[in-house]
């Protein structure tokens, strides 16, 4: 009279150079592995192991800040241009690469403008990479905190658009106005931005 047989099948993956113990072996390579234990019973019962490998990962990623912001990947905040290789636990427990190329955004505003008419330098606005979706706002300002100039939704790099030097149509006098300007960045988010540019005649 044969006692019957148990058999049993587990479903495991290895993560690259690492070891996976089965019943008092040390495994290392991906495989199928069969053991027979012997039960308090006398019935012997299979274990069918099927190690599975899991490759290793590494992502690259991009991604542009302000002076002030961050990103972060896993635990770890990143404020400073650069590039970064982070190891990350993944889901199945082995260790994955992001490589990460971290920049400031591109964003030009010059600090004087000539608006007298020649073509060149006639405009204030912003400029940028193609990181710079729109300029939703700008705003600027006299010297007494008065509103001068309020334009939305301007292209960006467009040196026939933006500030020209006038209030409601009168040239105003030479000197330093403060602006204001809100920012669409290519991640979708605004961007409040400030500074002062000089008026040159």
């Amino acid at each position: 009279h044969r006692l019957p047989r148990t058999e049993s099948v587990l479903h495991r993956v290895i993560c690259p150079e690492s070891i996976y113990a089965f019943h008092g072996r040390q495994l290392t390579r991906p495989g199928v592995y069969v053991d027979t234990l012997k039960g308090v019973n006398g019935c012997d019962s299979i274990v069918r192991l099927n190690l599975t490998p899991v490759q290793e990962q590494t992502d690259s990623v991009q991604a542009h800040i302000f002076p002030g912001e961050f990103v972060s990947v896993g635990k770890r905040k990143f404020t400073s241009p650069g590039n970064y290789a982070i190891t990350l636990q993944s889901k199945e427990g082995c260790d994955s690469l992001v490589l990460l190329k971290l920049e400031y955004y591109q964003v030009f505003r010059p600090t004087a403008f000539s608006p007298d008419g020649d073509g060149r330098n006639d405009f204030f606005t912003v400029y940028g990479g193609k990181e710079l979706v729109s300029i939703q706002s700008l705003q600027v300002f006299d010297r007494w905190g008065g509103l001068v100039y309020e334009g939305a939704d301007l292209t960006p790099n467009d040196s026939n658009s933006g500030w020209d030097g006038r209030n409601k149509d009168k040239p105003l006098s030479p000197g330093l106005y403060v602006y204001q300007a809100i920012l669409r960045m290519d991640d979708g988010k605004d961007r409040r931005i400030q500074g002062e540019v000089t008026l040159v005649r």
